[in-house]
């Protein structure tokens, strides 16, 4: 009895003591119990609709242009000049000049870049200047549009695997050229 006596002196201040004083003491700990899986129960819906709903959406990552040639010979496209500038420019503002040695895979008249030296994704907010010395040929690539998109990740999550903007349209030596496929297009001698 000392442990009713207990909970009697408490009813006085929380009147749903009351309740579990009147039932036996095995059905009063029967009753917590099941409170306390209601409110994990109640706990955990909150916690799954927060977390649902507290997803946040960041930006993907700036559109790397990638390309192939046509029509030339890999003796012509081995060696490339890239020279970058500010967007819009008019080639006047020189950001960064680089020589890159390039190995391609060759499908019946298209070179496909295998790998490169110092080669570095061409990002969308310049314009460029592509030589290839062995061929003699200049391409110029301005206007480089991209669409911008977001991925939706959890709040605690910022994780942008797969998440890389694309590209649009750009123009290759004033004509507009729309990327065969994600963000790779085709350069022709």
């Amino acid at each position: 009895m000392p442990y009713q006596a207990k909970w009697k002196s408490k009813a006085k201040h929380f009147p749903e003591t009351k309740l579990l004083l009147k039932q036996p003491c095995g059905e009063a700990i029967c009753h917590t119990l099941m409170m306390q899986k209601k409110i994990v129960a109640f706990s955990f819906a909150i916690l799954t609709l927060a977390a649902f709903y507290s997803c946040k959406r960041t930006p993907c990552f700036k559109a790397s242009i990638r390309f192939g040639l046509i029509s030339f010979t890999k003796a012509e496209a081995d060696t490339v000049i890239i020279r970058q500038y500010l967007k819009a420019g008019n080639f006047t503002s020189l950001k960064d000049s680089f020589l890159s040695s390039i190995s391609y895979r060759q499908s019946n008249d298209t070179l496909e870049i295998t790998s490169a030296s110092d080669y570095v994704n061409l990002e969308s907010g310049f314009d460029y200047k592509l030589f290839f010395p062995g061929a003699g040929k200049l391409f110029l690539l301005t206007e480089i549009a991209e669409e911008q998109q977001e991925i939706k990740h959890a709040f605690f999550s910022n994780v942008k695997v797969g998440c890389e903007n694309q590209i649009v349209g750009l123009k290759v030596n004033g004509a507009a050229l729309v990327p065969q496929s994600f963000n790779y297009f085709y350069l022709r001698k």
